[in-house]
């Protein structure tokens, strides 16, 4: 995984990837967003580190911003200690519509940099639950999504066309089948601190 591509790039993915179980202790505010080109294998490299969690890869991925941004809420705050990636942030030819991808995606990124969800009313003025994100959200796109406040909740990792080595992508495709097995192992080692971990880190 390492060797993915340049270091800068995947030993950014490779860290986030294992704090994630850690957001328990640490209540990370940010995310992480991979911005290139199409064809910069964005989506690839994603599935790749998405797939420590489960089977996912490249078309199988847990989350889209074409979702509702409270089906995209509770999503993530189901999705406890774990990575969550919500592909792609991607140019609406459509005026009205790329408004509304504006709006989810700066809710969405607005909850993870505040730690906080949108408090409801039902219908009968009682309360619905709020959903707080409660583990890491990854997220790519061929652009930034307006908005400085926006920006600064992110961690942005800039990836060139040319900048995933693809045989080293190949091999990694055809043994997701032993990430989960890494995280189990991780998971593992870090549970026997569980009591500790909160004063050290």
């Amino acid at each position: 995984l390492i060797d993915l591509c340049d270091r800068k790039v995947s030993l950014a993915l490779l860290a986030f990837t294992y704090l994630a179980p850690l957001c328990e202790f640490l209540s990370p505010d940010f995310m992480v967003y991979l911005v290139g080109p199409t064809g910069s294998m964005k989506s690839e490299l994603s599935g790749v580190f998405q797939a420590h969690y489960g089977p996912f890869d490249r078309k199988q991925l847990p989350g889209s911003w074409e979702s509702t941004p409270n089906a995209l809420e509770k999503q993530l705050s189901d999705a406890k200690d774990v990575l969550t990636v919500i592909d792609d942030y991607a140019p609406r030819g459509d005026q009205g519509a790329q408004s509304q991808l504006n709006r989810t995606v700066q809710r969405i990124i607005r909850g993870v940099g505040n730690q906080s969800g949108r408090g409801r009313l039902a219908s009968n003025l009682k309360h619905r639950p709020t959903y707080t994100p409660r583990g890491l959200l990854l997220t790519s796109g061929e652009d930034l999504p307006p908005g400085q406040s926006i920006v600064a909740r992110m961690l942005t990792i800039p990836l060139e066309r040319d900048a995933v080595d693809l045989p080293t992508l190949t091999r990694a495709q055809a043994s997701l089948g032993v990430l989960p097995e890494a995280m189990a192992t991780y998971l593992s080692w870090l549970q026997p601190q569980l009591d500790d971990l909160p004063a050290q880190l």
